[in-house]
């Protein structure tokens, strides 16, 4: 059964692919200007994903010109006339600490994806024992010693641990 907030979400979704079209950008040329991750802009122009409180705020401050109302609610037009008052930084609306650690977060949880995505490229695995899903690495022929090694956990978490100097 869906509630009135679970429509206006729902549409939200559209509302951020309208958006996009009108600003005349690529999912990935917004996703970059507004610092958030294609996967995630991906995520919420298909619907699987709901857009958090960071993403509308960080949209609405990048792009004044957008309105809240109607991309929160559907209600109004899109654009808005820009005032000479400036919209408030997402410091200055989530404070600086945390937006300086959010910002971290995201930099360290795309370096990870990234590592994980070099991993998978250029490593080959193979099956061992009567599970499938458990793998071997091959030793390697270069005599290449483990720089780091990344433990990901059932519940999508994961640990990196890098060999100390």
């Amino acid at each position: 059964m869906f509630t009135p907030l679970m429509e206006q979400l729902a549409d939200i979704s559209t509302r951020v692919a309208t958006l996009i079209e009108k600003l005349k950008l690529t999912s990935s040329a917004f996703a970059d200007s507004i610092g958030m991750s294609r996967g995630t802009v991906s995520h919420i122009t298909s619907g699987r994903n709901k857009p958090s409180l960071e993403f509308v705020l960080t949209t609405l401050a990048k792009y004044p010109e957008v309105s809240r109302d109607w991309l929160l609610d559907g209600k109004g037009e899109i654009m808005k006339e820009v005032t000479s008052s400036p919209q408030p930084s997402r410091e200055e609306l989530v404070g600086k600490q945390e937006a300086e650690e959010l910002q971290q977060r995201r930099k360290e949880a795309l370096k990870a994806h990234r590592q994980l995505n070099e991993v998978r490229k250029y490593t080959q695995t193979q099956e061992v024992g009567p599970d499938p899903t458990t793998k071997l690495l091959p030793a390697s022929d270069t005599g290449a010693k483990i720089d780091r090694i990344i433990i990901w956990y059932s519940d999508n978490t994961f640990k990196i641990v890098e060999k100390r100097s």
